[in-house]
């Protein structure tokens, strides 16, 4: 139950805080929000028996994903079309491994498939958290793929990719505040051109 509930999690909180953002709720929403998951994620964890360090480490790599989520959000002015573009990017980002399918392809050198894989699972939470939380071999687990022996793939770490999430979110939401505050700008200034202008006006 414990597992289910963790691979849900990049999903939870992906969808999760871009809609809390766009609500009335807004940023006291979304941590209102992450705290809740946060607390059932450490209960699921304790009732399971994981460790401290499962725990955290899941609860780490889920804030890290959120905060991606909330930057692609916060790098539109309109909060509906932010929370849509963001869903798009959460979800293409979780089926990057199943959209890897044809990877495998043997007229493909093995450089070029082993690249592939690596990016692919690097890409997608669900990898990155059942590799390196789980110890889990995705790509030689029978529900996944199979008879890919021959490739020797470096799974990503997740404090890695962690920090990858959390950077790109704060630049994509540094960003989208810059654009906003220079839209606010432009638009008090054009306002006052045209007020300067009715008073000249004879």
């Amino acid at each position: 139950m414990f597992r289910v509930w963790c691979f849900l999690l990049p999903m939870i909180a992906g969808f999760g805080v871009p809609a809390m953002l766009a609500s009335r709720a807004g940023a006291r929403g979304a941590l209102l929000y992450l705290g809740s998951v946060a607390t059932l994620t450490l209960g699921f964890g304790l009732a399971a028996q994981a460790t401290g360090a499962v725990i955290l480490r899941v609860t780490l790599f889920t804030l890290a994903f959120a905060v991606l989520a909330a930057g692609v959000h916060l790098l539109f002015p309109w909060p509906r079309v932010g929370q849509i573009v963001s869903g798009c990017v959460v979800a293409a980002l979780m089926a990057s491994l199943f959209a890897f399918m044809r990877t495998f392809e043997p007229s493909l050198d093995l450089a070029s498939i082993q690249s592939r894989i690596e990016w692919a699972l690097a890409l997608d939470p669900f990898s990155v958290m059942a590799t390196s939380i789980f110890d889990i071999d995705l790509l030689r687990h029978p529900a996944i793929y199979s008879d890919i022996s021959d490739y020797i793939v470096v799974y990503p770490t997740w404090g890695w990719v962690a920090a990858c999430y959390v950077a790109a979110g704060v630049v994509l939401g540094t960003l989208g505040r810059g654009l906003r505050r220079l839209g606010r700008r432009n638009t008090e200034h054009g306002s006052r051109n045209t007020q300067s202008a009715v008073l000249r006006a004879p």
